[in-house]
């Protein structure tokens, strides 16, 4: 069991605390930890390149273990700490559909994550206790067996993280599961709808590049795992060349905003 430390917090004062509380906790008690930048326009003050995205961290491995999260905050609550106990989908994504998860800590065991910790109050609560408690406070720690969490890799959900993964070190922005998008502050953009929705959307601004990805693998329905047709797969991926559908001024209009699909 180590600690995860998603880097940057956004105060730079909080950061090097954040280091130094992990650096005695490591020192005195002897538990790891690793850091993982995960913000893609980090402050000017952070010099670590993204070594993952946000949006990432959140839909597999956070989102996975939501309950689990969600049970170990409330014992660590149980024991006097003040936490803030709450969902995966409601601590780290707004309303809006923006992730957040730069500055959290998490405890993670083979690739599964039983607790994860965002708000500052929070994280320096959790940091001064395992500073003081050491092992002891993580072995109250409700586990799982990681087997029986994880996916295959031919599950079409891994084979989307995969894709996001590495497009997230060469594209600007990397968007999942696009079915439209808002109209803007100014209300003059085009109200823009994919149909069927576009799985993966990789945007390069400086190169004017936009690709869309349609993505296809096993599912499972009923605890049953059913294989992609792949004959769906290739007509929604043609489907791209005229998706979206554009409504502007009152005209619909048809056409791709892909480079490549």
């Amino acid at each position: 069991m180590i600690l995860r430390y998603y880097s940057p917090f956004y105060e730079k004062e909080k950061h090097l605390e954040i280091i130094n509380l992990l650096e005695e906790i490591k020192w005195r008690h002897g538990i790891e930890y690793e850091e993982v930048p995960v913000c893609s326009y980090p402050p000017n003050w952070y010099l670590k390149e993204m070594k993952i995205g946000e949006a990432y961290v959140y839909e597999y491995q956070l989102k996975p273990y939501s309950q689990l999260i969600l049970a170990n905050c409330e014992k660590l609550r149980s024991k006097g700490l003040r936490l803030y106990c709450e969902t995966v989908s409601s601590k780290f994504k707004s309303r809006s559909g923006n992730v957040y998860v730069a500055g959290t800590i998490a405890v993670v065991e083979n690739g599964v994550v039983f607790l994860a910790l965002k708000y500052k109050e929070e994280i320096f609560e959790f940091l001064r206790a395992l500073l003081k408690e050491g092992w002891n406070l993580l072995n109250v720690l409700e586990k799982i067996e990681a087997k029986s969490v994880v996916q295959p890799k031919e599950r079409e959900k891994e084979i989307k993280r995969l894709i996001t993964s590495t497009f997230a070190k060469k594209f600007e922005f990397v968007f999942l599961n696009v079915r439209q998008n808002a109209p803007g502050e100014n209300n003059w953009d085009p109200f823009i709808v994919f149909s069927p929705e576009a799985d993966i959307i990789a945007v390069n601004e400086t190169d004017n590049q936009v690709v869309g990805i349609e993505v296809k693998g096993y599912r499972s329905s009923r605890g049953v795992i059913q294989k992609a047709n792949i004959y769906e797969a290739i007509g929604e991926a043609m489907v791209y060349l005229i998706n979206p559908y554009m409504r502007y001024k009152g005209e619909r209009i048809e056409g791709s905003v892909f480079d490549e699909v």
